[in-house]
């Protein structure tokens, strides 16, 4: 089996409606409201999916995945502290392909593993069997992987889903922490502006702007709000109604982005709705925070600004890391003790595994007349119950593959074996047998005015009238639609008609009952007698007479010569 590519993966965040890409003003540009944009962030990783060896190579292969699956687990716990994803969902996912990754090559270890044990049994068989490994050289192993992999599925769903939840928990639990300590934060600040410079805020200037509180210019005075950042690690933001006027956040050049402007989402809500407002995704000149915006007010209620303190998402993104390895590790442990028990438990099950194997088999390549191994059948454990089911389907296979479903007569497969083997009775005997194929008047017309489920219960009525006729005198066949073929065994023309003369008049007298409808039908039969000629050619023959028939009034037995197309 060849190696998949890398799969590329697009995610998108959810609550997309908090995510905000800020733009400064030209240099030189007064603080007015300048131009900003809606941005979109997205996480693109890589991840590959591991591959069973090709069977040519099996004996190197399951060494060699022993020796891959120890490195995949050195590797991901090496490359774990350096993917640093930029949301907590992507965090999740990595997760999740980091156990995925692990829990393949522990599955497709213990199935080489498994290959390896079964070869000494293999071994040990001779005579039929050898012919069955033939058979199924190239299908080794796929039940025993399937066996390990009904053991790992269940851990790796819960794994994954604990993972999702936990994710999930952590995030809410985050962001809540978070917000409580920005809020705080916000708090601390607006009081201290208050304190240090009682009074209103004001903006005065004609060319250049400056911010007023209290009479005091604060416009460059940083000390207060650096220090801020400086205790806390929050960044600290102060809007002049829609203006950022001082701000500790900075551009790559060491610049502080003072002059753009807030963006319309905090204006609608935070401005103009008096609101405080949490957002979990704003991104500032490419680096995303966690977001606390409330409103300044002056003396006299009137809101006048806005207060922003925000803290970057990689900081609670590392607290999570930390949270959520322990358990990732303690899952992977936990999967990989599952395995290495399941390869030590797998032995007891493995000749079993092979008896039933070989039975599913034989069965799949048409023997369904195969004898499951009776020690399976003893076992008394979940393996027995496959055994029962491996032998419910032979069944089932068995009912499928002879009869139609509908009517439950031979079905045209099946139906063509019988045939041939009665042609072959009847030349080796000096026999004789009658075909005969069958057909319903006017079916369409039942099925279009009465529907397809009256047009199903008229083929069973049918089908029941054939095989209580045809009982001890042959078989009946579907042979296709509304068209039936029989056989009459030992059976010359002429007795044969007698035969059909009586099945015909007893469908006269057949009636349905559906929805309160009574329908009746009639069928028109071409036969066929000579058992030395091919099989095909009295097809054609009973075929070509049944066509007469419906072409020249229906609902009668035709059983000689009949005009050829070309006669008037």
């Amino acid at each position: 089996m060849p190696v998949l590519p890398p799969v590329t993966h697009t995610h998108r965040p959810a609550n997309y409606a908090g995510q905000i890409n800020m733009f400064p003003l030209n240099a030189g540009a007064t603080a007015t409201p300048t131009d900003f944009r809606h941005g979109s962030s997205e996480v693109i990783f890589h991840d590959s999916l591991l591959a069973p060896v090709s069977h040519p190579l099996r004996l190197a292969g399951a060494f060699a995945l022993r020796v891959l699956s120890s490195s995949a687990l050195f590797g991901s716990f090496c490359l774990f502290p350096i993917i640093r994803p930029a949301s907590l969902f992507c965090q999740a996912e990595k997760f999740i392909f980091f156990f995925i990754a692990i829990s393949q090559c522990s599955v497709y270890t213990v199935f080489n593993t498994l290959t390896l044990q079964e070869k000494g049994d293999a071994d040990s068989n001779t005579g039929t069997m050898e012919s069955t490994k033939k058979t199924t050289k190239n299908k080794r192993g796929k039940l025993y992987y399937s066996f390990q992999a009904i053991s790992m599925i269940p851990l790796l769903i819960y794994g994954i889903v604990v993972i999702i939840f936990s994710s999930a928990t952590f995030r809410r639990s985050m962001q809540q922490q978070v917000y409580a300590e920005l809020k705080n934060v916000e708090s601390l600040v607006d009081t201290l502006l208050d304190t240090a410079y009682p009074g209103d805020y004001t903006l005065k200037g004609d060319n250049v702007l400056s911010l007023y509180k209290g009479g005091v210019n604060i416009t460059a005075d940083y000390s207060l709000i650096d220090g801020i950042k400086e205790d806390t690690g929050m960044d600290v933001t102060l809007f002049y109604q829609d203006t950022r006027i001082l701000t500790t956040i900075k551009n790559w050049e060491g610049e502080r982005l003072i002059g753009t402007r807030a963006p319309e989402q905090v204006l609608t809500d935070v401005l103009e709705g008096g609101e405080s407002r949490f957002y979990d995704k704003v991104i500032i000149k490419g680096t995303t925070y966690f977001a606390y915006y409330a409103p300044l007010y002056n003396g006299d209620g009137q809101i006048t600004g806005i207060l922003f303190v925000g803290k970057p998402a990689a900081e609670v993104n590392n607290q999570v890391n930390t949270a959520l390895s322990p358990m990732v590790i303690v899952g992977v442990l936990a999967l990989i003790l599952v395995c290495l028990f399941s390869m030590y438990y797998a032995g007891t099950f493995l000749k079993a595994l092979y008896g039933l194997r070989t039975f599913i088999s034989r069965v799949s390549t048409g023997n369904l007349s195969e004898e499951l191994d009776p020690a399976v059948l003893k076992r008394g454990d979940e393996l027995t119950e496959l055994g029962r089911s491996a032998l419910s389907m032979q069944r089932s296979l068995r009912s499928l593959v002879e009869r139609d479903s509908l009517t439950e007569l031979y079905n045209r497969r099946s139906g063509g074996h019988h045939l041939a083997h009665t042609v072959e009775k009847a030349r080796s005997g000096n026999t004789s047998f009658t075909l005969v194929i069958a057909d319903i008047d006017y079916f369409k017309k039942v099925n279009d005015t009465y529907g397809h489920q009256c047009g199903d219960l008229v083929l069973q009525n049918v089908a029941r009238i054939l095989r209580r006729h045809i009982k001890g005198k042959g078989y009946a066949i579907r042979w296709g639609g509304e068209e039936f073929l029989l056989v009459y065994e030992n059976s010359r023309l002429e007795e044969a008609r007698k035969f059909l003369e009586t099945l015909q008049e007893e469908i006269r007298n057949s009636c349905v009952q559906s929805e309160g409808n009574q329908i009746y039908i009639t069928m028109t039969f071409g036969m066929a007698c000579n058992p030395s000629r091919e099989l095909k050619d009295l097809l054609r023959e009973a075929d070509d007479r049944l066509y007469y028939g419906k072409n020249n009034g229906r609902d009668q037995i035709v059983s000689g010569e009949t005009p050829s197309p070309a006669e008037p």
